[in-house]
C-alpha cells in the first residue's frame, strides 16, 4: 500500500481494530493517523516520541479506542501503545540489528511477528521483547508478514512471511520471484514471499 494523505505524506501500512470501527495507517515522516469509519473523524498520533522517520507498517489489536498499537519503524525501532496511541503512552523498542523493519502483524493482543531488512523474522508473546526465529541461511531480505495462530496455551501458531531479494542499491530486485517458507518454534510459526508486490499482495 502506497498512497498519499493530504498533507502530501505518503502512506505505507494500514490495519483496522477488531470490531472494524477504527482504520490506523502510517507513512512517511513519522505520520500516524486513526480514522474513525462511522463518524468520519481523523485524529492525528503523528511523531510518537517525537520520531519523524518512515514508517513501513502497522499492526492494531482490540476494538475502537483500546487498542494497541504496533508501527514498524524504518529506523530499526518498534514504536507501540497499549493506549491506543495516547500522547506519552508511547515506547519503543529494537528488536534486531537496527535495520528498517518493513512489516508487522498480530494473532493476538500482544503475539505477533516482524520481519526487518536484515532477512530476519522475529517474535513476540509480550509486544515489548522480540526473539530472532529465523530464518537459518536466507539470502533475501523481507518485506511482509501474516501473523497467524492459537491463543491457547500450547497450541501452535503461524505466520506468513513476504521477502525479496534487494539490488545494491537497496531497493527490490525487479522482476522477482515470490517465494514462501515456513519458520517454526514451540509457540510460532512463519512464512514469506520473495516481492514487495507479493508482500502486499497478502494485506
Amino acid at each position: 500500500m502506497t498512497s498519499s494523505t493530504g498533507n502530501g505524506n505518503s502512506l505505507f501500512g494500514a490495519d483496522v481494530t477488531d470490531d472494524g470501527k477504527r482504520l490506523w495507517f502510517c507513512g512517511s515522516s513519522g505520520a500516524v493517523g486513526e480514522y474513525d469509519v462511522e463518524s468520519g473523524v481523523l485524529h492525528d498520533h503523528s511523531a510518537p516520541l517525537d520520531v519523524t522517520n518512515n514508517f513501513n507498517d502497522v499492526a492494531v489489536t482490540g476494538e475502537a479506542g483500546e487498542a494497541n498499537v504496533y508501527v514498524a519503524g524504518g529506523s530499526g525501532k518498534m514504536y507501540y501503545s497499549f493506549e491506543n496511541g495516547a500522547s506519552q503512552t508511547w515506547d519503543d523498542v529494537t528488536p534486531g540489528s537496527g535495520s528498517n523493519i518493513n512489516a508487522v502483524d498480530f494473532f493476538d493482543d500482544r503475539k505477533g511477528h516482524i520481519v526487518d531488512g536484515n532477512k530476519t523474522v522475529f517474535r513476540t508473546d509480550d509486544g515489548e521483547t522480540w526473539d530472532r526465529i529465523g530464518l537459518a541461511d536466507a539470502n533475501v531480505n523481507f518485506y511482509g508478514v501474516d501473523s497467524a495462530g492459537s491463543t491457547t496455551s500450547g497450541s501452535p501458531a503461524a505466520a506468513e512471511w513476504c521477502s525479496t531479494g534487494t539490488a545494491s542499491s537497496g531497493r527490490p530486485r525487479t522482476p522477482a520471484t515470490p517465494t514462501c517458507g515456513t519458520s517454526r518454534s514451540p509457540t510460532t510459526t512463519a512464512t514469506v514471499s520473495r516481492s514487495a508486490a507479493a508482500a502486499r499482495s497478502t494485506r
